[in-house]
């Protein structure tokens, strides 16, 4: 008895000391180095110090050691104890946790840090960085302290080129990236409580952590992340079964197709062909995708079962690439691994463990979920910013088919009058950004002046560029409209209130007047001032834009328009002048309609005058107030 009780004790532990140490890494690194609280809590000032120092920055990870003193003790704490029961080496009997922590380093820190370049307005490419990045994984599999200094290192150096621009959010949305973090974490928190009872085996006491109760808090930290996006898609209606019965999901694949996802093999006749078919498919492929999430809560249970969920959440991501353009690489080898473990028999001990311990197990991956949903429900910002972690960030929401997005398109010196397509991917390391801003510009409120007719849009519907709904109030009334089958005439009016009221943003500009628009002035300034070194082309042809590996790889590009826009490369040369669109289209269930395709702001980059664009930008374009901060927890809850 009481040795299960030890085992209970163990599991429990390691996977409260791997949240607690996520969370850590995430908020030392992100909120307190990226220039957020320095921006909202210490003042704006503080923060432009912050980024003059960090754009100079020879080595990051230095100066994040010299000026962040106040993490000094648990960054002590955690490489004391990682080193001080096993030396700077592995243990033996941790092979299975070696195994999955450096693979998913090696993934944070190929695929987030050191692969992914571009941050042409910061002028620093952060070549060092990258560099100790790839050293410092390959360093990992020979030691669990260089593990902890590569996830640290991977982090300042993803989060400060991530976080630097005008455009910057209040939190992460790197999903592949946090994904990987988790699991990290995960992996040194068992190394710690390992470490911790070898410590306490050293001075006499009679302490035992089985290589199973390792084994099984690993297994606990990929279940909960996972359930945790199924249980907030069961928290989007009044019922838990409202979403898999009620979701058109079918909008989902009709909406990345509108925004340019496999045009060259797919065109939008096709795409509404194959949308009869997903609808009619519709509550399976919820329930499907529901299921796969949800299964995290059976990954403690025997083999056939854990092993057939994992392999399960990996196709999940390779049908979710080919459905939407969302390719969460990180996710798909992830798991891959992890269920190639299970298979193989690594996680043996895991399983051998009386039925009790993987009760506890399971407990703690719904309490893990519970604890987002309270972090998520808190009324006070410094609370939340103090505890939430980006990996609680749920993918979950209503499909619309009412989609408002934005298109880039430039001109430039080598085809002057000419339109060129410029894909967001072009955007590096903003890509994401780009394509999620309209998320945040629709629910968070944010970004003031880049979309004038934002607030009564808003009034209208809360729909995100996915088509992607937060609200369940939202997801009826435009089901209901695609029921009542209205004419265009009709739905042109209800969605398109008000003509847009176009921008221009030139050098002489000034920051306060339009924050977000300079920021954007600032990207295409940095661009023109590297697209002729012969590097930066090379690079940019090979890797399409320094874009590689990325997550959303859909270019928000409309397959509508006629004729086809050629597409901005590195070989065109400098940008005179970037025009930002605003589409808006509705699919009806037979075809698509455009609703709007409007110029809503111009970048003129033919001044030469720079003064005005010598001061740094904000970490967020615009106030964050307490009531705006409200409105984060409908992203990290999914609530009505």
């Amino acid at each position: 008895m009481l040795v299960t009780l030890g085992h209970v004790i163990g599991v429990v532990l390691t996977f409260a000391v791997s949240r607690a140490l996520s969370l850590g890494v995430y908020v030392s690194t992100w909120v307190t180095h990226n220039g957020f609280i320095q921006s909202h809590i210490h003042g704006e000032d503080a923060a432009s110090k912050l980024w003059n120092r960090l754009k100079k920055s020879r080595c990051l990870l230095a100066d994040y050691v010299v000026n962040e003193r106040m993490w000094w003790p648990l960054h002590a704490g955690v490489l004391g104890m990682l080193c001080g029961a096993g030396g700077l080496g592995w243990s033996n009997h941790l092979s299975v946790i070696r195994t999955v922590g450096c693979v998913h380093c090696g993934l944070m820190c190929g695929g987030k840090a050191a692969l992914r370049l571009g941050h042409v307005d910061l002028g620093n490419f952060f070549f060092f960085d990258r560099g100790l990045c790839v050293l410092l994984a390959a360093g990992a599999w020979f030691s669990p302290a260089l593990l902890y200094v590569a996830v640290i290192h991977s982090c300042c150096l993803t989060y400060t080129v991530g976080a630097s621009s005008g455009l910057a959010q209040p939190y992460s949305n790197y999903l592949g990236f946090e994904y990987c973090r988790w699991m990290v974490c995960a992996c040194i928190a068992a190394c710690l409580v390992d470490g911790a009872v070898g410590c306490a085996q050293w001075i006499g006491l009679p302490l035992v952590l089985t290589d199973g109760v390792v084994e099984l808090s690993l297994l606990v930290s990929t279940g909960a992340y996972y359930f945790a996006q199924g249980a907030g898609k069961c928290r989007l209606g009044q019922h838990w079964f409202e979403w898999p019965l009620h979701n058109r999901i079918e909008n989902l694949w009709i909406n990345a197709i509108l925004r340019g996802h496999l045009s060259r093999f797919v065109s939008v006749d096709v795409a509404i062909q194959m949308a009869g078919f997903v609808r009619m498919m519709r509550v399976p492929m919820n329930c499907m995708g529901l299921i796969a999430e949800l299964l995290g809560l059976a990954t403690v249970l025997p083999p056939p079962i854990s092993t057939s969920g994992v392999a399960l959440r990996a196709m999940f991501h390779c049908a979710v690439t080919g459905m939407t353009g969302l390719f969460d690489w990180e996710g798909i080898v992830g798991n891959a691994v992890v269920a190639m473990l299970l298979h193989s028999g690594a996680f043996t001990a895991a399983f051998a463990l009386p039925g009790v311990v993987a009760i506890a197990a399971a407990v703690c991956i719904i309490m893990s979920d519970q604890w987002a949903v309270w972090v998520s429900e808190r009324p006070d910002m410094a609370t939340k910013l103090a505890l939430f972690d980006a990996a609680d960030l749920p993918m979950c929401w209503w499909d619309s088919p009412y989609m408002r997005m934005f298109e880039w398109s430039v001109e430039c010196e080598v085809s002057p009058g000419e339109e060129l397509a410029f894909p967001v991917t072009l955007f590096s390391p903003y890509d994401t950004l780009i394509t999620d801003v309209h998320t945040r510009l629709m629910n968070l409120k944010l970004y003031p002046g880049l979309d004038r007719t934002r607030s009564t849009d808003r009034g209208v519907i809360r729909s995100g560029v996915w088509g992607l709904l937060l609200h369940r109030e939202d997801s009826k009334v435009v089901y209901s409209l695609v029921d009542t089958k209205l004419d265009e005439a009709d739905l042109v009016k209800h969605f398109c209130p008000e003509s847009p009221d176009p921008w221009t943003v030139t050098a002489e500009t000034d920051w306060d007047e339009s924050p977000t628009c300079v920021a954007l002035f600032q990207f295409f300034r940095g661009w023109n001032s590297h697209v002729d070194t012969e590097w930066f082309r090379v690079v940019g042809s090979t890797l399409g834009g320094f874009h590689w590996p990325g997550e959303d790889i859909v270019p928000d590009t409309s397959p509508l328009r006629r004729p086809r826009r050629r597409q901005y490369s590195v070989t065109d040369g400098r940008v005179t002048k970037a025009h930002l669109r605003r589409i808006k289209t509705w699919f009806t269930g037979e075809r698509v309609l455009l609703l709007e395709d409007a110029l809503i702001g111009t970048i003129d980059l033919v001044s030469n005058s720079d003064t005005a664009h010598d001061r740094l930008p904000r970490t967020l374009s615009g106030s964050l107030d307490e009531k705006t901060f409200g409105d984060f927890g409908t992203l990290t809850t999914s609530n009505d």
